[in-house]
Order: C-alpha cells, then sequence, then structure tokens
C-alpha cells in the first residue's frame, strides 16, 4: 500500500477482482467435479469422500466456506477503512459504519451458521411452509430486517458515484437472490427430494456462486472507491478511476 496525502493508492481493484475471479473458478469446478462424482459413483471412494468433504459447496469448514468467510471478512475491513478515511477528512458519513457492521455479521454468519439457528426458533411459529418454500425459515426476519435497510441506505447508494453505485447494485442482486431467492426454491426441493438430491445440489451450487461473485463485485465496488478518493490513476498500467471530485455522496449525517 502506497500513501499519497491522506489516502492510500492500493493495487488495482481489477487485478485483486481477477484473483478472487480465478479462485471462484477453481472451488467451482471442484464442486461441479464432485456433484458429478456423487451422482455417477459410490460415494465411499477416496475420491468421492474427499471432494464431498473439503470442495462440497454445501459443506461446513471446507475451502468453499472458508473463501466466503474471508470474503465477507476482507469487505467489512474495507468498509471499517472507508469510513475511517472519511471520517479522518471530514466527511462524516455512518452509513458506511453500519454496512460495515452488516458484513462484519455477515462474516459471523458464514462462520457459525447463525440462520441456521434461527431457523430452529421460527420455523415452529410459520403454521404453512407453503410446500416448503418457507422450510428455511430464516429467510422470514432476515427479509424485513433487509428491506428496512434497504429502505434506510437507498438515498445514500443512489448518492455514490455512478460506477461504484451500479457495482453495489449489481452485486446486492446477485447476492440476495443467491442467499434468500434460491433458498425458498432449496426448501421447496429439500421437501420434495430431500437434502442430498441432485436437484438441490446443483441449487446450492448456483447459490454459493451467486454469494461470491455478488461479494467480489462489491470488493471490487469498494477498492475502487478507496482509489477515487486519491484522485490518481490505478497503477500497474489499468484503467483510471472516477475523479476525486464526484468520490463521495454529499450526504450530511451524524458522526460514528
Amino acid at each position: 500500500v502506497v500513501y499519497t496525502g491522506s489516502y492510500p493508492v492500493l493495487p488495482s481493484q481489477t487485478r485483486i477482482a481477477r484473483y478472487l475471479g480465478s479462485t471462484i473458478v477453481f472451488l467451482l469446478a471442484f464442486n461441479i467435479l464432485n456433484i458429478i462424482i456423487q451422482n455417477t459413483s459410490p460415494s465411499t471412494t477416496l475420491e468421492a469422500r474427499f471432494l464431498d468433504r473439503f470442495f462440497n459447496f454445501n459443506g461446513e469448514n471446507n475451502f468453499p466456506s472458508f473463501f466466503s468467510t474471508l470474503l465477507l471478512l476482507f469487505a467489512s475491513m474495507l468498509l471499517f477503512f472507508i469510513h475511517a478515511q472519511l471520517k479522518n477528512n471530514g466527511k462524516q458519513i455512518k452509513e458506511w459504519f453500519i454496512l460495515a457492521v452488516i458484513f462484519s455479521f455477515l462474516t459471523l454468519d458464514e462462520n457459525i451458521q447463525i440462520h441456521e439457528t434461527i431457523s430452529k426458533f421460527t420455523r415452529p411459529l410459520i403454521t404453512d411452509d407453503l410446500s416448503g418454500f418457507l422450510y428455511w425459515s430464516w429467510v422470514v426476519p432476515y427479509f424485513f430486517l433487509l428491506l428496512a435497510l434497504a429502505v434506510y441506505l437507498l438515498r445514500f447508494v443512489v448518492a455514490l458515484p455512478k460506477n461504484t453505485r451500479n457495482l453495489f447494485f449489481l452485486a446486492a442482486v446477485l447476492f440476495v437472490f443467491g442467499a434468500m431467492g434460491l433458498e425458498l426454491i432449496e426448501g421447496y426441493v429439500y421437501k420434495q427430494y430431500g437434502l442430498d438430491h441432485l436437484y438441490n445440489q446443483v441449487l446450492y451450487c448456483i447459490e454459493e456462486l451467486m454469494e461470491m461473485t455478488g461479494t467480489t463485485i462489491f470488493i471490487s465496488a469498494l477498492l475502487q472507491y478507496i482509489q477515487s478518493l486519491s484522485g490518481l490513476t490505478e497503477r500497474f498500467g489499468e484503467s483510471s478511476v472516477e475523479p476525486a471530485s464526484d468520490s463521495a455522496p454529499h450526504l450530511e449525517t451524524e458522526p460514528v
């Protein structure tokens, strides 16, 4: 990291996104291979047990779950960093801090599966799970929390620079549809066919892929935003970023 004035000049967000994207492709390839082997070969073979243990997108404490946790943690660290930098330069924008706290919670949730614990309490409260669409009942409280946050943060996001704003929206659509939208379908498929059915394996693959991709796009947007704060052209021969004069949303909020 190189500092110029008050802001750091970080390595290109394009380069970092390329590294993260390559890791996603690597994990995806092994997960698809795992799905093929689990449905065409005996699950007791060494190859089948190895792939299912370490590369199953629906597994825990394996490479995909570890990578997803790191992505969310990286995003939360960048958000805390942006908030601190803007606050130090007289731009008191508490929305960055709120986003940082949200992504810290998502990091914890990804690691210890808080939403699954919530489902144990909310499932008995739902008298009709709509043929399984609400079987993973954590989506109900999370949906209302998401709706409240979306309403609260909309003005802030709209005021961001155009490129940053568009990437934020794209990342949100991918992540939310993967994490919540596909979870509804997975609940229905689970009730109809069981957890380990091929349909569910494919759905889990798509879900995790969308979450990883959405988080990577979000990280890329944050890195681009940090670069734009310095008003400098990216290093390492990459494309230019937006000028600093248009880099920060013009919102007056209370300091955190």
